[in-house]
């Protein structure tokens, strides 16, 4: 296929057919990441809600990760494997971890291409 040279000058006319022509020449790869819904726990306030969030997030986070794994687009990333918070000293282990594994699925997704750069 020749290389794509745009028209210097376009009418209401040709902008259609000068579009078309354009994306003949244009590769481009939709990812789609299977739907993940959302966190329907309630915010945390209180040290007992605080820990069931941070377990829901746990769940959650996983369920994300295996859904970016499955599309092959991204460097594979593990499962949050931190145990389930049961007292203040672990919610606030699982919590430090979550943020870590966030981290590292927004760096994978953007190293990926699929998540533009900060």
């Amino acid at each position: 296929m020749a290389a794509y040279v745009p028209k210097t000058t376009l009418d209401s006319q040709s902008v259609g057919a000068e579009i078309k022509r354009l994306a003949e020449h244009v590769n481009v790869e939709v990812v789609k990441i299977a739907n993940v819904a959302a966190v329907a726990t309630a915010n945390g306030s209180d040290a007992g809600t605080t820990q069931t969030l941070a377990n829901a997030l746990k769940t959650k986070v996983n369920e994300l990760i295996t859904a970016i794994n499955a599309t092959g687009k991204a460097a594979n990333i593990a499962a949050v494997a931190t145990a389930n918070g049961s007292d203040p000293a672990t919610t606030q282990a699982l919590a430090n971890a979550l943020k870590t594994k966030v981290n590292e699925i927004l760096t994978a997704l953007k190293a990926a291409g699929v998540m533009t750069a900060d």
